[in-house]
């Protein structure tokens, strides 16, 4: 029953193994190019703060944030993670 339930799981493995083989390396890339952009808008949102444009300096803050690379492109780390225990957990039956 083991061997008919690997044998039945392989094809999920092998297409699992390549997705987050490419998410990884999409989350590599964004994460790169985005914390280039999170530097120019919190020195945009710092300058707006220091003009006295509150809402947009608190603003363009946050969004400096998400799109650091503590932000969003962690949270997509975590999930990529998420699917990799999971390939190992097929792995394992």
């Amino acid at each position: 029953m083991r061997g008919l339930m690997r044998i039945l799981l392989l094809p999920f493995q092998v297409v699992l193994g390549i997705v987050i083989g490419i998410c990884r390396f999409f989350c590599i890339c964004s994460a790169t190019i985005l914390s280039v952009v999170s530097s120019v808008l919190f020195l945009l949102s710092l300058i707006a703060l220091l003009i006295g444009n509150i809402q947009a300096g608190v603003l363009g803050m946050v969004g400096a944030f998400l799109i650091s690379p503590l932000g969003f492109p962690r949270i997509a780390s975590w999930l990529i993670d998420r699917l990799d225990d999971l390939r190992a957990a097929m792995t394992a039956i």
